[in-house]
């Protein structure tokens, strides 16, 4: 089987991989602990992310380099330079042989304005759970306030946002009063006829060593590699 069809093989369990856990995560919503299994689909799910990119360096080392040393893909390079070095030791003499494909790899560097944002955070979350431990997560629920006027005119609250003071908030007629209270989506308002108010409550999950929401860095992850191919595999000239 071509490299090329594992890679698809792998992306395709990725994306299968990500909907399950999107499912269990709303199973969890209700639940105070999340379901242990997320953890490790999201370890495999890394992986499975991962290992293609590797796989493209190998394609690299075969058909543009000859090169048949120990290879790997620079996935994030805080530097020029350390891009440099890391060319130099994986993929040697790649800017002499080949400097389009060369300026492909190093434009989805970190240091890069056009750098891609969540590979990096792909490789420090691969290495930590192949390396260190599942990496924990935590449920994360927030609540958002909002007073509706007649007419339209709204006012939205969200985390750590408040209104406070003696004066009064008024829109088509209506009309409500801090009353020298705090109002916020933890402590509402006490309004009068025609201002509808409603709370909205926000259940999010996060990785905690990087204080970022699992799904966006899971689809955000996955996005990045499937361009990155995109972007390297014509160079390469293989047909699948």
């Amino acid at each position: 089987m071509k490299r090329f069809e594992d890679i698809g093989i792998l992306l395709n369990e990725a994306e299968k991989q990500l909907q399950e856990i999107s499912d269990l995560y709303q199973e969890s919503l209700g639940n105070k602990k999340i379901n242990p299994r997320i953890g490790v689909l999201v370890k495999n799910f890394f992986e499975n992310v991962r290992s293609p990119l590797d796989y493209l360096a190998k394609e690299i080392c075969e058909k543009v380099l000859n090169f048949s040393g120990v290879t790997g893909f620079p996935i994030s390079s805080e530097t020029k330079e350390g891009f440099e070095n890391f060319i130099n030791n994986k993929l040697p003499d790649l800017k002499n042989r080949h400097s389009e494909l060369y300026d492909e790899l190093e434009k989805a560097q970190k240091y890069n304005r056009s750098g891609l944002h969540f590979l990096p955070l792909l490789a420090k979350l691969v290495n930590e759970n192949k390396h260190d431990q599942l990496t924990p997560q935590k449920k994360i629920e927030q609540k958002t306030l909002e007073i509706s006027f007649p007419g339209g005119a709204s006012v939205k609250m969200g985390h750590g946002c408040s209104i406070s003071g003696g004066g009064t908030i008024s829109s088509g007629g209506a009309w409500f009063s801090p009353a020298g209270s705090t109002i916020s989506p933890d402590s509402p308002v006490v309004v009068g006829q025609g201002i509808q108010q409603q709370i909205f409550k926000w259940v999010s999950f996060q990785f905690q060593t990087i204080d970022r929401e699992v799904k966006e860095v899971l689809r955000g992850s996955l996005n990045e590699v499937k361009l990155v191919i995109a972007r390297i595999k014509p160079h390469l000239n293989t047909k699948t």
